[in-house]
């Protein structure tokens, strides 16, 4: 295979590998956002009557709620740096990428454009194949199971 191909195809894996990466980086971003809405809309509404109550002997009727705020924003701190976190492998995966793409330089003649397409077909595939796997081995264990039966 010539080495420009080589480095075609390294190329889209590498993109592939970066859209599976951000893909789950996302999903962990809306996940972690949907507990965070969960435990500002449902949990930290009781929680607040219950700190004021309990603080308002302690701290009064200024010191409380202070105290209630402080605790919020240190809560909403720690979710936003969670949330904002990046993934290493989407990194490296880009990094791959752009190395490959560098290493092709002026060899392959293709529009900016077709390497994502080609990214992108390759995820497709590659999910193609996993669901006829996944289809395949589910219909083995079907006839293991149906054996053992009999």
């Amino acid at each position: 295979m010539p080495p420009a191909l080589r480095l075609a195809g390294l190329a889209i894996e590498a993109q592939a590998a970066a859209i599976r990466a951000r893909t789950c980086a996302t999903g962990r971003r809306v996940v972690l956002g949907a507990i965070a809405a969960a435990l500002a809309l449902f949990a930290l509404a009781l929680l607040h009557v219950a700190g004021w109550l309990a603080l308002l002997p302690v701290l009064g009727p200024v010191g409380a709620p202070l105290a209630l705020a402080s605790a919020d924003l240190a809560l909403a701190a720690v979710l936003v740096l969670v949330a904002r976190r990046r993934d290493p492998a989407a990194e490296a995966a880009e990094r791959a990428r752009d190395v490959a793409l560098a290493a092709l330089g002026p060899t392959l003649a293709a529009p900016a454009g077709l390497i994502p397409l080609a990214g992108l077909a390759a995820e497709l595939i590659q999910g193609l194949r996993r669901r006829q796997s996944r289809s395949h081995t589910a219909g083995l264990s079907r006839v293991r199971e149906d054996a053992r039966r009999e």
